[in-house]
Formats: C-alpha cells, structure tokens, sequence
C-alpha cells in the first residue's frame, strides 16, 4: 500500500457519520418528552416541547451567551443555516416547502403550518433587534420564537432519515445532521 492510500484510509476512517447519534439523540428526547408530557401523539409533544421550559431556558442561555459554549452554539447555528440552504430538505408532507431560515415552520395548526422567515437585515448597529450568529448572518432577538424554529428543524429532519425521504451521502445533508447534533447535544446536556 503506496503513502497516499494509507493516508487517504486513515482519513477516511477518521471521519464521524453523525446519523446516528443524532438519531438515538432523538429517541432521547422523544422518550423524555414521553415521560414530561402524557399527549399520546408525537406531534402534541412536540408543541409542549416548544413551551418546555427546560429546553427553552437552555436554548436561550446558549443563544445569547457570551461564553465560548455561547460562541459555539451559535456557531453551529450558523452553519446549520448555511448547510439547509445547501441540502434543499424538504419539510416532511409538504413537498414545496425547502426548510430553511427564510421558510420556517412557525406553526403547525390543526394540518396548516405557517412559514415565515428569522432573517434579518443588520440594522444600523442596533443589537436589540437581532442576534449575530457570525460574521454577515443575523437572526431576529427573539430566543422562543428561534427555539420553536430549531424544534420544527430538528423534528423535520428526523422525519425525512426515518421515512428515508434524505440522502445520506449528500456532503450537505451529512452537514445538515452534523449540525443538528451539536447543537441539540448542547440543549440536553443536563438531561
């Protein structure tokens, strides 16, 4: 075996397939949502999810943190929104909508989802409005409403691998799951 085969192999088993602990890091929060909330369908949990105060006081204190895990995780949500407009994902039983930040689920009523975008234009250095993830991408200064997007991100990218609706082997879906992970890793890091 020539160098650059043993170093192209060493490198390919280096790499981390994020599937599935983002997948048995769903089943973790799908069984803790089982046991906080007594609905029986998963859909009913998941809006009691998005009022938890558990989960939304945690998202909140990483999203405005200004520690390096607040750093991080917004990082990682800045990369998660780089990586969906990139994948093209599809939001689960709504074969026109491309889940993004610019269309978010904000809402799921009685079968009608309401789409919205938490992008914002920085405006005139005013931080009160809106919160910087990174360098040029700003989302709106509203941590419950971004919790209730990152939910509905999370919960519609689970259904697309569990109901094989998205492609492993896309570079941008495996960033899409990457992120994902991080992310909610840091969410439930005390349960």
């Amino acid at each position: 075996m020539s160098n650059l085969e043993n170093i192209y192999l060493w490198k390919k088993k280096a790499e981390i397939d994020y599937i599935p602990p983002f997948m048995s890091l769903w089943l973790s929060l799908n069984a803790w949502m089982k046991h906080r909330f007594e609905f029986r369908r998963d859909r009913d949990r998941l809006e009691a999810l998005k009022r938890s105060g558990l989960f939304l006081d945690k998202f909140k204190e990483l999203i405005r943190n200004e520690s390096i895990n607040g750093i991080l995780f917004r990082g990682y949500f800045g990369e998660l929104h780089r990586a969906l407009v990139n994948a093209h994902i599809l939001y689960n039983r709504i074969p026109d909508k491309t889940i993004s930040f610019e269309c978010c689920m904000i809402e799921w009523n009685n079968g009608k989802p309401r789409f919205e975008s938490i992008l914002v234009e920085k405006e005139n250095n005013n931080s009160s409005f809106e919160i910087e993830l990174d360098d040029g991408l700003w989302v709106e200064n509203d941590p419950e409403r971004l919790f209730v997007v990152y939910i509905e991100i999370v919960y519609q990218v689970r259904c697309a691998l569990f109901h094989a609706d998205l492609a492993p082997d896309s570079e941008e879906n495996k960033r899409v799951i990457q992120q994902l992970y991080l992310t909610l890793s840091m969410i439930m890091e005390n349960i």
